[in-house]
């Protein structure tokens, strides 16, 4: 079995804009749902985790609709947040009443800083309710500005309580050694999406050995990368058969409670 814990899909009206607006693999198409069922279907993918971005408040709403519409056996969504949100503990209590297994923050496209104390009371709530975060750590492109680091995370890290959160990108895009040093001392889990773009092999099998293999879950970033390709790059490691099952869906099976 295969979990990419890391991929986006869009309504057909967006995926266009999307595909216009960013640098996917040239050779993929517009990114809706069915795209990314077809994409998996040719990496030989199971089920993927979608992770929905909310860039303003006034868009959660139409964002979460979406992602509820996608729901099935092959696509497990998460829920937007903005942190802004004035109903934001109530949206929270509403997605973990409807079983949604958890939530995704942007910080570079939601314009806001994680480790801004007046966020403290999400988290909490986060926490109290046991969901899974997904956070995109490091660098963003074309956004400038409201990075987020391991560091961030250490800041406010007490306030979930211990709820599952990921640190995407191996704990973040293009960022300094330092950062990537507190990795083994957080209580995060790091997924492998664009790892190839912005690590060795070498430092990437170094951070897994660091951070633990339990806590490493496969991720694509679909559509800004070929699924097939992402699974190629984990099946040519030097790992052992059980060690690659781990990555590609032990780990994910186990925080998803499948």
């Amino acid at each position: 079995m295969i979990i990419d814990f890391h991929t986006h899909c869009y309504p057909k009206a967006l995926a266009a804009k999307v595909a216009e607006n960013t640098v996917p693999p040239q050779d993929l198409p517009i990114p809706t749902a069915n795209d990314l069922l077809s994409q998996m279907a040719a990496a030989g993918i199971d089920l993927s985790v979608v992770l929905p971005v909310a860039t303003r408040p006034d868009t959660v709403q139409d964002t979460n609709l979406f992602a509820q519409s996608i729901q099935g056996r092959r696509l497990r969504s998460f829920a937007a947040i903005h942190p802004d949100s004035p109903d934001a503990l109530e949206l929270l209590e509403e997605l973990a009443a409807a079983g949604v297994p958890g939530v995704k923050f942007h910080p570079p496209f939601q314009h806001f800083s994680l480790d801004d104390p007046k966020y403290r009371p999400v988290y909490r709530k986060i926490g109290d309710l046991g969901l899974i975060t997904v956070i995109h750590p490091g660098r963003a492109l074309p956004e400038e500005g409201y990075y987020c680091y391991p560091s961030s995370f250490a800041r406010v890290a007490d306030a979930f309580q211990g709820a599952p959160v990921v640190l995407a990108h191996m704990g973040g895009i293009f960022i300094q050694e330092p950062e990537i040093n507190r990795l083994p001392d957080l209580p995060v889990y790091i997924d492998t999406a664009l790892w190839p773009l912005f690590l060795s092999q070498e430092r990437f099998l170094q951070l897994i050995d660091q951070v633990g293999l339990d806590r490493v879950l496969f991720g694509t970033d679909y559509p800004y990368t070929r699924p097939a390709d992402c699974v190629k790059h984990i099946r040519k490691l030097p790992l052992s058969p059980e060690e690659q099952e781990q990555i590609l869906s032990g780990n994910a099976k186990r925080l998803l409670r499948l």
